[in-house]
C-alpha cells in the first residue's frame, strides 16, 4: 500500500466513524441527560459508576484479544491466508475470560453487600452483571470487524450499541423502573448486538477452521495476554476518576462530576475514531520499515487533530454552561463547567497524539504500550487521591488532566526507544 492509498483508506475509515460518532455522541449524551432530568442525582451517579465497573470488567474478559484481531487479521488478509480460524479461537478465549470475571465479581458482590458500600451501587451492578459477557464477546468481533477494515459493519455496530441503550433508558422511564435498575439498559443492549455481529461476522469470516484454529488460541494468548493490560489500563485511564470519586464523596458529587465527564468523554471518543482508522494502516507500515510514509502520516494526523480540536474545545467550553441550563434547568448542575474546563484542557493537550496511541502495539510492542498506559494511570490514580479528598470533583480534573498531559510526554519517550524516531 503505498502512501497516497494509505491516506484514502484512512479518509473512508474516518468518515464512516465519524458518522458513527455523531450518532454515539449525540445519544450518550442523551441518554445521561435523559437520567439527569427524571432521576434524582444518586441515581445519575449509580448509573455511571455501574458503567464503569462494566467497561472495565468487559475489558478484562476480553483477554486482550480484540486489540490481537486488530494486529493480526490485516496481517493475514495482506498475505492472502485464512481469517475464520483467527476469528473462532479469539472468541473461544474471550467467552471463557469473561466468564471467570463475572464469577469474580459475583463473588465481590458478596462481599460488598456486608461492607459500608453504598447498596444502590451493589443493586445496580446486579442488574448488568450478565450484559459483561456479552460485551466482552462483542468487543472481540468489532476488533474482528476493524482488521478486517469492515468500516461500515464497525461503524453500524458501534452506532447500535448506544442507540440500543437509548431505548431501554426511555423504555425504563416510561414504566417508572427504579434508578438502581437502570444498568439493565446494558445487559439488554449487549444481548442484542450480540445477535446482530454474529450475523455479519460469521458471513465475512472465510477460510477452513481446522486445523489452524489450534495455532491460533496460542498466538492469541500470547499477543492477548501482553496487550490486555494496556486495553484495561486504557479503560481505567477513562473512568478511575469517577470509582475513586464513588469511594471517597457522595453519589450527589459524582453526579455532578460525570455530567462534565460525559461531555470530556464525548471529544476523547471523537478524536479515538481518527485511531480506530490510523491503527491498521500503522502495523503494515512499520512492520515493512516504510518509514518515511510513516513520519509523514504522523504529521498530517497529528497537526490536523491538533487545529480541529484546539477550536471545538475552545467553542464548547464557552457554550457548556448554556446547554446545560437549556436542557436541565437544575441549577445544582452549574457547578460543573469549571470540572469540564479542567478535562478540556487535559484533551486538548493530548489531542494530536491520541489518534497515535496505538503505535507501540501496533508496531509489536504491546508490553511498551501497557508499560505507556501503566505509568498514565498511576499519575492519574495518585493525583486523584491526593487532590480528590481535599478538592472534590475540582480535584479529580485536575488529577486527570495532568495524566493526559503526562501522556504525551512518556508516547513521544517510548516511540523514540522503540522505533529510533521522534513523533
Amino acid at each position: 500500500m503505498n502512501n497516497t492509498a494509505a491516506y484514502s483508506r484512512i479518509h473512508r475509515g474516518v468518515s464512516w466513524n465519524i458518522l458513527s460518532f455523531a450518532v454515539i455522541s449525540v445519544v450518550g449524551i442523551s441518554v445521561n441527560l435523559l437520567i439527569a432530568r427524571f432521576y434524582p442525582p444518586w441515581a445519575f451517579g449509580v448509573f455511571n459508576a455501574v458503567m464503569a465497573v462494566f467497561v472495565i470488567a468487559g475489558q478484562i474478559g476480553a483477554m486482550g484479544i480484540p486489540n490481537s484481531m486488530v494486529y493480526h487479521v490485516p496481517m493475514a488478509l495482506s498475505q492472502g491466508k485464512p481469517i475464520l480460524p483467527i476469528f473462532a479461537a479469539g472468541l473461544s478465549i474471550s467467552a471463557v475470560g469473561a466468564a471467570l470475571v463475572i464469577g469474580l465479581l459475583h463473588f465481590g458482590q458478596l462481599i460488598a453487600i456486608n461492607s459500608k458500600l453504598d447498596p444502590r451501587y451493589v443493586s445496580g451492578l446486579s442488574y448488568a452483571m450478565v450484559g459483561i459477557w456479552f460485551f466482552s464477546i462483542n468487543k472481540v468481533m468489532l476488533g474482528f470487524l476493524n482488521g478486517a477494515h469492515r468500516i461500515i459493519a464497525f461503524a453500524i455496530g458501534n452506532a447500535a450499541r448506544y442507540l440500543l441503550i437509548l431505548a431501554s433508558i426511555l423504555y425504563c422511564i416510561r414504566l417508572e423502573y427504579p434508578g438502581e435498575s437502570l444498568p439493565l439498559c446494558f445487559t439488554v443492549s449487549e444481548i442484542i448486538l450480540t445477535l446482530g455481529l454474529s450475523v455479519v461476522c460469521i458471513h465475512e469470516a472465510s477460510g477452513p477452521l481446522f486445523p489452524d484454529i489450534r495455532s491460533w488460541l496460542r498466538r492469541h494468548l500470547h499477543f492477548g495476554i501482553r496487550a490486555l493490560p494496556s486495553s484495561v489500563i486504557q479503560d481505567l485511564n477513562s473512568r478511575i476518576d469517577i470509582l475513586i470519586l464513588g469511594l471517597m464523596k457522595t453519589a450527589d458529587v459524582v453526579g455532578i462530576y460525570s455530567m462534565a465527564s460525559i461531555f470530556a468523554l464525548g471529544w476523547m471518543q471523537l478524536i479515538m475514531t481518527l485511531r480506530f482508522s490510523v491503527d491498521p494502516v500503522l502495523a503494515p507500515l512499520i512492520a515493512s520499515k516504510r518509514m518515511d510514509e510513516l513520519r509523514a502520516l504522523v504529521r498530517r494526523v497529528k497537526w490536523s487533530t491538533y487545529a480541529a480540536v484546539i477550536i471545538a474545545m475552545s467553542v464548547s467550553i464557552f457554550i457548556y454552561p448554556f446547554i446545560l441550563d437549556i436542557i436541565l434547568h437544575k441549577p445544582d448542575f452549574g457547578s460543573s463547567w469549571m470540572v469540564y474546563c479542567l478535562l478540556a484542557i487535559g484533551i486538548t493537550f493530548a489531542a494530536g497524539y491520541i489518534p497515535l496511541g496505538g503505535m507501540l502495539q501496533q508496531a509489536g510492542y504491546p508490553e511498551a504500550q501497557s508499560l505507556l498506559l501503566g505509568i498514565v494511570l498511576v499519575i492519574n490514580i495518585v493525583g486523584n487521591l491526593l487532590l480528590v479528598p481535599k478538592f472534590g470533583a475540582i480535584g479529580a480534573a485536575c488529577g486527570t488532566a495532568f495524566s493526559q498531559i503526562a501522556f504525551v510526554f512518556l508516547l513521544r519517550s517510548l516511540v523514540k526507544s522503540k522505533l529510533g524516531q521522534w513523533i
